[in-house]
């Protein structure tokens, strides 16, 4: 059986919200952190580079074998068109020029390449319960907070279209923004 198909298949039966494989299944992790989610999607076949500004995050990635390019995706030197798939999880909210990153996954995905984002929704009841507690802002890190109108607004400054926006409302932030303080 092709590797794609053992991809497809148990990212189909045994990951939930996993990615689907596609292409030459080049994928791109943009923020990988220490890499978990890479080694995984290696394992199902998937051909995969991470990008992690954090030094230790990126060598705790190379330590599972991965190949990790250590700054930002604008440094490091991807060629046009090489990915199939890019991944922005948890990562968007903390660039400060969001505009230019996504310039240059647009330009280092294939055509009909894919860009998969998640971020903490200021949309969402959470952020309506907590307001200014809520645990998703994380101030300083996350420096731009977004719900969907304001990522459609950014798409539309950049060559992306958003094709599908889904919400999924764990308890992690939820049970974080109770444990902060209000008031002070």
């Amino acid at each position: 059986m092709p590797k794609k198909w053992v991809a497809f298949l148990l990212s189909f039966v045994m990951a939930r919200g996993a990615i689907p494989y596609r292409g030459e299944g080049r994928l791109l992790d943009v923020g990988c952190a220490g890499g978990s989610y890479l080694h995984r999607l290696r394992q199902w076949g998937w051909n995969v580079i991470g990008v992690e500004p954090s030094v230790t995050g990126a060598e705790q990635a190379r330590s599972l074998g991965l190949d990790i390019r250590q700054g930002q995706v604008e440094d490091a030197g991807f060629p046009d068109g090489f990915f199939d798939v890019a991944r922005l999880n948890h990562a968007l909210e903390h660039l400060t020029d969001p505009k230019r990153t996504l310039r240059e996954i647009h330009g280092i995905l294939k055509s009909d390449g894919i860009l998969y984002v998640t971020l903490p929704n200021t949309g969402s009841l959470n952020f309506w319960l907590f307001q200014e507690n809520w645990y998703g802002l994380d101030p300083p890190r996350h420096v731009i907070s977004y719900c969907p109108r304001t990522l459609g607004f950014l798409c539309s400054a950049t060559p992306f279209e958003i094709a599908e926006i889904g919400f999924q409302s764990g308890t992690f932030n939820f049970v974080r923004s109770v444990k902060i303080p209000s008031g002070g």
